[in-house]
């Protein structure tokens, strides 16, 4: 009943989407599934009889003959033109709902707690948000929209066949009402059976290896996402071959499922489909056994028609019993689509007391804060400290210390367990999330970039910039003149193939350039100088402390000696506490964790501190 009920509600809610799209659907399919199919059932029946009475009569009078063919002939006409435009009005509704669908699916995704993205990887989340999304969509139809069109097929189907029966003279002599129903009844009864015991027996084979088919595609998925994005890393370890043998082997697994599965859905539907030859193979016997003894009181239309009308009883039977199997083989995509629609992102609701409002001051404290994340070790034990305003701060710890994390808790992806942490003096936990992240901004290791225009890059981080505001936020970087070399003049509206015009260092400049368009007090840069070499990293100091000026700015970078070139001020990490703080020059006379790190770096290059203060 809980997998009727989410089909039913989802498949609703799809159809309030377009009603005039699934009105045409509807008329269409009733149309050309069901109108022409049973009418041309009846003039075949009813050609057979002219042909049969005019040879019995043996009279050149053909005029019913051709009066059936001429209708029969122009069903089939009609038919042709229908069929397109049945297709056209479901793809029509089939594109309404899938867009439907994969945007809200895309808004959900997007949207979720950063935990989310740590239980599914990016190639898991690319194949539900391209594929599992269609499947739902397509299931919920055929389940929802198409069996109120079986049950009408039915009706009708029942209706004909029981006309078709009192044209027997035999059944019309031995009391034909009983007979014609009980025979009626006993088709009904036949389809319906057979179709329960082809949907009980074929449910659980089919549910497991569409599970079975699930993961291993989202295992597929995951295999391909790692080895296109760190291409570096797997020919530097040589480990092509291992890569492309892992590959060859989740493929193999996943052809054999795909095998499984088409042996299993053939089996099912050949039980589902044997009713209906039974019925045919009789009533074609019933033809030949007429056509043999020469019996011209029963008229031979009439088994042609019950002969045709058979597998209109009968298919919205088999449809139904499908209905079990296609449940049973869309539910684990229809199951994760919904889970995935129903969930609402409580963790950026508004509770009662907070305020969207803009901070005075661009001040950043830490006090007392004690963080762990589910099922882990303690983040920060008693975290105090002090970020200088408009000046550029620097996070250093060894790895796995928490760095990012206190962005993280900053920008309120989540909340200490103690302590708070206070924007212009007011605590964090006090604002929206929204007025929040309106004023201070992360530079991620990793920027989201797509393809698209330059503008369009540009402009997620404030779709109300115009060109003039991108220009001026360009120049104050140093990076209009990198997209006018790369790019040509009028840079904005070129092709921006997700950054792979520019080098890492200019990447790195771009995203920041992209940050300032927010035009925030509080700036994030997490380890802006990855992927680029040593020259990219010299270039981009200037360029960047001088778009910085006047900002409160915290930087976490795995260069240490990058760092005591760009940075004012360094808060020094270990153990959840602040051990150290000050200037590099300071802290590098003193003996500790800093002088711990800083030393590999003042090994290879004696000028580390040169320019520091």
């Amino acid at each position: 009943m809980e997998k009727l009920r989410v089909f039913l509600r989802f498949g609703f809610s799809l159809a309030r989407l377009s009603p005039l799209s699934v009105a045409g659907y509807v008329i269409a399919n009733f149309f050309n599934q069901t109108a022409i199919p049973l009418a041309l059932a009846v003039v075949v029946g009813q050609l057979t009889n002219a042909f049969q009475a005019a040879q019995k009569a043996q009279t050149a009078q053909h005029n019913g003959i051709l009066s059936s063919y001429l209708f029969w002939l122009g069903l089939i006409a009609v038919s042709i033109p229908l069929a397109i435009v049945f297709r056209l009005a479901q793809n029509r509704m089939d594109c309404r709902m899938e867009k439907h669908v994969r945007e809200q699916l895309f808004e959900k995704v997007i949207d979720r707690e950063l935990e989310f993205f740590h239980r599914y990887n990016p190639g898991e989340l690319s194949n539900i948000l391209m594929q599992s999304s269609i499947e739902a969509q397509q299931a919920v139809r055929g389940l929802t929209i198409d069996p109120l069109l079986q049950v009408i097929s039915v009706y009708l189907a029942v209706l004909l066949i029981i006309h078709q029966l009192q044209q027997i003279p035999a059944l019309q002599i031995w009391g034909h009402t009983h007979v014609v129903g009980l025979i009626v009844v006993v088709m009904v009864v036949v389809g319906a059976v057979s179709a329960m015991l082809a949907q009980i027996r074929g449910r659980g084979p089919v549910d497991r290896v569409q599970r079975e088919l699930q993961a291993k595609r989202f295992s597929l998925a995951g295999l391909t996402d790692s080895a296109v994005k760190c291409p570096e890393e797997i020919q530097a370890m040589g480990a092509e071959p291992f890569f492309s043998k892992k590959y060859a082997a989740t493929i193999d697994g996943l052809m054999s499922l795909k095998t499984r599965q088409a042996l299993t859905m053939e089996l099912i539907n050949s039980a589902i489909g044997a009713p209906t030859q039974i019925l045919l193979a009789m009533f074609y016997g019933l033809i030949v056994l007429v056509a043999i003894r020469g019996i011209h009181s029963i008229p031979l239309g009439v088994f042609i028609t019950l002969a045709g009308l058979t597998p209109q009883l009968m298919q919205p039977f088999r449809s139904f019993a499908a209905l079990g199997i296609i449940a049973s083989a869309s539910w684990p995509a229809v199951e994760l689509v919904s889970r995935l629609l129903d969930h609402d992102s409580t963790w950026k609701q508004c509770g009662p007391g907070l305020n969207d409002v803009a901070i005075q001051e661009p001040t950043l404290q830490a006090k007392h804060i004690k963080f762990r994340y589910p099922n882990q070790h303690q983040i920060f034990e008693d975290l105090t400290f002090d970020v200088p305003p408009e000046k550029i701060t620097a996070l250093v710890a060894k790895m796995g210390q928490g760095k990012t994390t206190f962005f993280r808790l900053v920008l309120r992806f989540y909340d200490p367990t103690a302590g708070e942490i206070e924007l212009g003096g007011v605590p964090t936990t006090s604002f929206t999330i929204r007025s929040i992240r309106r004023q201070v901004t992360i530079m991620s290791q990793f920027p989201a970039f797509f393809h698209g225009t330059v503008r369009d890059n540009l402009c997620i981080a404030n779709p109300e910039s115009s060109d003039a505001d991108i220009r001026r936020v360009c120049d104050q970087t140093g990076l209009w003149p990198i997209l006018e070399a790369a790019l040509g003049t009028d840079p904005l509206d070129r092709p921006f193939a997700a950054g792979m015009c520019l080098s890492g260092g200019q990447q790195r400049l771009f995203a920041l350039t992209r940050c300032l368009l927010r035009n925030p007090r509080v700036l994030f840069l997490d380890e802006p100088t990855t992927n680029m070499d040593n020259t990219e990293k010299e270039t981009l100091i200037p360029l960047m402390k001088k778009a910085c000026v006047g900002r409160t700015v915290v930087v976490v970078d795995h260069d240490i000696s990058w760092l005591t070139r760009f940075c004012d001020h360094f808060v020094v990490l270990d153990q959840g506490r602040v051990v150290q703080e000050g200037a590099a020059r300071t802290l590098a006379m003193q003996t500790g964790l800093f002088r711990e790190l800083l030393d590999p770096a003042i090994a290879e290059d004696n000028t580390v501190l040169a320019t520091s203060e």
